[in-house]
């Protein structure tokens, strides 16, 4: 299957089918959008989809301008659990593919991948354990093969289960 990969082109609609399926509340649209109105921050939702228009793949990012760090882009920075998002590995595969072209496109000097590992973010069939992961750009350790980017640990996310009632 082809992949169309596409920077703020995709509906509403169909990126947060796939969210509700398989993401978090930090991952949908609505969401940047509230940051990028609040922090006035530019977001560019990345999406692979298919000859449909369903949505396969999805990251959302904010592009930062800082005196200290330069111009980059985050997946979101209030939540480590707004990485990417993905059904279908193929499609996966498409967008991570499609970043290296935003450094140019966009201006900036790197692309931080907050990915925190999880069953809501994996394919069903991945095979991976749903653990949590503490760095960028890596999903957990069953699931590095689908994210095959360069990783930092430089950074700890901290999380607390709290009782249903």
């Amino acid at each position: 299957m082809s992949w169309g990969v596409t920077a703020n082109a995709c509906a509403p609609e169909a990126w947060d089918e796939l969210v509700s399926r398989r993401g978090c509340i930090y991952q949908k649209w609505d969401f940047a959008a509230c940051l990028a109105e609040g922090l006035r921050q530019r977001i560019v939702r990345l999406s692979a989809m298919d000859d449909h228009g369903a949505v396969h793949a999805a990251l959302p990012l904010a592009v930062i301008k800082s005196p200290l760090f330069g111009r980059f882009a985050v997946s979101l920075p209030v939540s480590d659990h707004a990485g990417v998002v993905w059904d279908d590995e193929g499609a996966l595969a498409a967008l991570l593919d499609f970043l290296p072209s935003m450094l140019e496109r966009e201006g900036i000097d790197w692309i931080e991948v907050r990915h925190v590992g999880g069953e809501a973010s994996l394919p069903e069939d991945s095979g991976a354990t749903g653990e949590a992961s503490s760095s960028e750009a890596r999903a957990p350790a069953d699931a590095h093969s689908f994210i095959d980017l360069p990783f930092s640990e430089h950074k700890l996310t901290l999380e607390l289960s709290l009782p249903r009632d």
